[in-house]
Parts: structure tokens; sequence; C-alpha cells
């Protein structure tokens, strides 16, 4: 399972909406849509209601719920850690382009 997949989705859950969620891990609502289908597809099965409303967890999400957040939390630990051995700052960069920036080139 991927952890920002994980991450997407318990903030999704949270917040209750797929738009919040991304304004949380400062990518696009299509973007965190996508994931979220690709989370559903990897796992074979539907994770999310989605409506106009926002997103509510299915019975399947729910059940697996305590598991992911487990997840993400031990992750989250273990970059601590490695951090605090290393004595080095650990963390991603994300760098992204618009498609019609690169089209031409």
């Amino acid at each position: 399972m991927d952890i920002d997949r994980c991450k997407a989705l318990i903030y999704a859950i949270d917040t209750g909406s797929l738009f919040a969620a991304a304004g949380k891990l400062n990518i696009t609502t299509s973007g965190i849509s996508k994931m979220m289908s690709t989370f559903e597809h990897e796992i074979g099965f539907e994770l999310l209601y989605r409506n106009r409303g926002g997103v509510i967890p299915t019975k399947k999400c729910l059940d697996i719920l305590p598991s992911i957040r487990q997840l993400v939390e031990q992750n989250e630990m273990c970059d601590k850690l490695v951090e605090t051995i290393s004595e080095q700052p650990q963390g991603r960069i994300k760098i992204g382009c618009a498609h019609h920036a690169y089209l031409s080139w």
C-alpha cells in the first residue's frame, strides 16, 4: 500500500471532502480523486461514496481504516527515527509542471 494514498484517504475521511483533503496535501482535487480511484483499484473494492456533499467511507473502508491509520502512524514514527539516527532532516520535495508548459518543448 502506498503511504501517500493512505494519508490522502485518511484526510478525505477526516475532512469529509476531497477538496479539503487536497488542500492539506497541497495537490489538486483531481489529483486526490485519481489517487483514491487508483487505491480502490489496487485493493479491489470501493473506499468512498462520493457525492456533491463530500465523501463518506464505505463499510469495507471502515473495516480497514484502523489498520491504515496505524500504518501511517508507524511510517511517521519510522521517518522520525531515521531523522534522529542520521541527524539529518528527512522529507520529500514534490515538483510539478503543467502539461501545457512543456508540451511545446
